[in-house]
This record gives C-alpha cells, structure tokens and sequence, in this order.
C-alpha cells in the first residue's frame, strides 16, 4: 500500500494536520533525523529544498527530479511544505514514472541520512545505525527472470506528538528505496502482502488469482480454509497495480459474493507493526497511540461502507462493540474492530 504510483497521487493532497497530539502511550521515534536537505525538526517549502540542491525551477512543477539511476520525489502539504520524500532506484520504476520526473544536474545518490545510510546500504548497516526496526515484513518475488528476496525495514514514531517514519526498501540485502516522513500516517499503511507496491500480484502470488474474475473486477474476495478468516481488497481505478482498500477480518466480509478458498491462513497476515486477528486493544493502542476517533458499532449506520457489496436490508455479522480509527494523509485510514477486547478486524483505506 505504500506504493510510489500511490504516493505520487497524494502529492498536492497532503493535509497539513494529523489530529494526532498528546500521545504518549506510542513509540519514539528511532529513526534518520535528516536524510539529505530534510530534517524532522525544519519546515521547508519544496521550492526551498530544490533551490538547496542547486536545482532549476522547472523541477518545482513537478515535484519529482531524477539522473541516470535514481527517482527523487517530493511530498507536499497543502501549505507546499514538504513533509516527505522519495529517493528510489530507478531501475525498479516504469518508463512512465521516469518521464514525469525533471533532470537532476547532480548525483542523487550521494543523498543519505545523518549517519551515511543511503541507496545501496546493507540491512545491517541500517540496523547498526537505527537499532531493531519498528516493523518488517519480507516476501520473495520474480524480477527479470530471477528470485529475489524484497525486504521492509520500518522506523516509525513519535517526537512531540508527531508521526515521523522511515521505511528502508531491501532487495537482496541492499536498500533499493527509502521513503522519509517528518509528518506521517498515525495508523499502518501495510497488512501482509499489501505492503508490496503493485500490491494485488503479491496477493494474486500469495493466494491464486480469484476464478471467475475479469477485467471489470473492482473487488476480490477470499476465505482461509479452515473458515476463520477472511479477506476482500479493492481493486480502485487501477485494475490489477494497486490496492485501494483491504480487510481482514474474522468473519465474511464480502456480501452477495463467491470468496475464494485459500489454504493460507490469513489470520498469520499482520501490518508491518505485527498486530494480527486477535491482538489486544492494549497493544494496538500502544503501538499507533491514542485513536484519532472511536465510535460504537451501530449496526443501523456503523461500518456498511467497509463491507463490499452491502446492500439495505442486510444483516451484519458481529463485527465487535467498537471501532479504533486512525486518520492520516487526506484519503489514507485506517479502522481496527475491537470485540471484547481483541481485534475482530484491520481495515485499511486510501479511497474516498
């Protein structure tokens, strides 16, 4: 779900405010406190950071700068303070994201961290510098011809009530891409095999690709074998690139529709912090901090946009007493059932 074609969509639509203060249950933030022209302390416009990097104007239009190799991307607010960035190796991006980038007149992958972590830097030069990552999540893919092992190593937490992060994108032991918030997302952005940009082939790799399902297809639907757990993604605009919305959950949540038999058990699936099916309210608080909201479930009004393919008149399975929401970057959330006390379901969203 952090996907660079997803992250490129929410570039002028980044919200200023997170509605995320004063909490002090969540984790610090261990992470880089500056990687190239960026730090977590400064607020910086993008046209400020370009003119740093000696860059011309034309660059500023498009937010987004590259040389031979590498992506630089930038992540803006509504204010045009840059709360993001993207440094990827360009080689892993399609021709289409290479062209929508200006030309860099310097190397950009003499960008690095404070303490010389960059492109190209081995997990555990990263680990030495950081310590044990918040999060991390690890799958092996087919890339031009060959197995490779892709690995995510993520730093997120708080200093003085704010989210900031930093996910390390490893290929073979190597960092292929970084991404660093000095403002992020409250709540997870990955769940099992969501987390791989292009998202749906991971899943379609992971659970076979849904029978029956066309090109037309906008939602998916699967059960676990032993029938306590079940999982619907949304497909969005993009057909099978990207993932808009996922849910996990202990009961069916795809409604007037055939789920897909897995012997996967996707009650294993965690987000990239490890909370799963059945973790405590106790440790999701402690993990994302205090809800941007919290309401009851009403099975009048409560949670019926979650479910694909609800209709009026249907009866909702006990979903649980209570949701936890998590609201970030304009259209990502994220919703955690909670029923007696344990999570009954993981929805995450970056549709409208």
């Amino acid at each position: 779900m952090n996907a660079f074609f997803k992250s490129l969509h929410w570039l002028m639509l980044l919200g200023a405010t997170l509605g995320i203060s004063s909490i002090s249950a969540a984790q610090t933030y261990t992470g880089p406190r500056c990687f190239g022209s960026l730090c977590i302390d400064q607020e910086v416009t993008a046209q400020d950071l370009i003119h740093r990097m000696g860059e011309s104007s034309s660059a500023w239009d498009r937010h987004s700068i590259r040389d031979g190799r590498t992506i630089l991307s930038f992540f803006v607010s509504e204010d045009s303070e840059v709360v993001g960035i993207l440094l990827t190796d360009s080689s892993y991006q399609k021709a289409s994201a290479k062209d929508l980038s200006a030309k860099a007149k310097k190397d950009l992958r003499a960008w690095k961290t404070g303490e010389d972590i960059g492109l190209d830097s081995s997990e555990e030069g990263i680990v030495k510098a950081y310590g044990k990552p918040t999060g991390q999540y690890e799958f092996r893919t087919q890339e031009n011809g060959s197995q490779v092992t892709v690995k995510n190593l993520s730093y997120r937490g708080r200093v003085n009530g704010v989210v900031k992060s930093a996910d390390f994108t490893m290929r073979n032991g190597k960092a292929s891409r970084i991404e660093f918030w000095i403002q992020g997302d409250p709540g997870p952005t990955c769940l099992g095999y969501t987390c791989e940009p292009q998202s749906a082939r991971a899943v379609f790799r992971e659970l076979g690709k849904p029978k029956n399902m066309t090109a037309n297809t906008d939602v998916i639907c699967y059960q676990s074998e032993d029938g306590k757990s079940f999982l619907s993604a949304d497909l969005g605009h993009h057909g099978e690139a990207n993932i808009d919305v996922v849910f996990l959950s202990d009961f069916p949540n795809c409604l007037h529709k055939t789920a897909s038999t897995t012997k996967n058990s996707l009650s294993e699936w965690k987000t990239s912090e490890s909370i799963h099916l059945g973790s405590s309210e106790e440790e999701v608080v402690k993990v994302y901090g205090k809800p941007t909201r919290e309401e009851p479930v009403n099975a009048a009004k409560c949670c019926k946009y979650m479910i694909p393919g609800s209709r009026k008149g249907d009866h909702l399975p006990d979903i649980g007493q209570k949701v936890l929401f998590y609201e970030g970057m304009e259209l990502h959330q994220t919703g955690f059932g909670i029923r007696n006390g344990r999570v009954s379901f993981i929805w995450i969203s970056d549709s409208e």
